[in-house]
């Protein structure tokens, strides 16, 4: 209850244009989101997750690559690489087994939507579907671990390239 309090009063202050919330179509965009980016398990593979539509995307993820790991402290630093004028989902992951929460947003509203969330695990994702990269925190070790779905440069990884010339 207390996020969507919150969630409330960021609607108000971010325009439409930094922040929307797609309360109708969230559904296909999570679709489209797992058709990309998550294996599908099969009922007789898995009884446990026969239903696993918009969950448990971390065990799931195709071709999940490592990317980084820091502290938790930086996350601010890697949002930041996200390009400021572009929109990107956020998929805010409250528990693996619930289906995901999906918003449309910047990364300035993505950072505020992140922290009032208090998500041990959030995606973000390319909005023309190129990749998925997941923002795994583990509080106790107070570390983040980055990792991507796609083969598609993410902005995590181009604007950690140093040209050397």
């Amino acid at each position: 209850m207390y996020f969507y309090k919150r969630l409330h009063w960021l609607k108000i202050n971010y325009s439409q244009k930094d922040l929307r919330v797609p309360f109708i179509d969230g559904s296909s965009i999570l679709k489209k989101i797992e058709s990309r980016f998550i294996f599908q398990k099969r009922l007789f593979d898995d009884p446990n997750k026969g239903r696993q539509y918009y969950n448990y995307w971390f065990s799931s993820m195709k071709n999940k690559t490592f990317i980084t790991e820091f502290s938790s402290a930086n996350i601010d630093s890697w949002i930041e690489k996200l390009e400021n004028d572009t929109n990107y989902w956020l998929v805010l992951v409250f528990q693996e087994s619930s289906k995901h929460d999906v918003f449309d947003c910047k990364p300035k509203a993505l950072r505020k939507l992140f922290y009032v969330s208090g998500c041990g695990r959030f995606y973000v994702v390319d909005k023309k579907y190129n990749w998925l990269v997941c923002f795994d925190i583990e509080g106790k070790e107070q570390k983040c671990t980055l990792y991507k779905s796609g083969n598609a440069l993410t902005d995590f990884e181009t604007n950690q390239r140093v040209l050397v010339g």
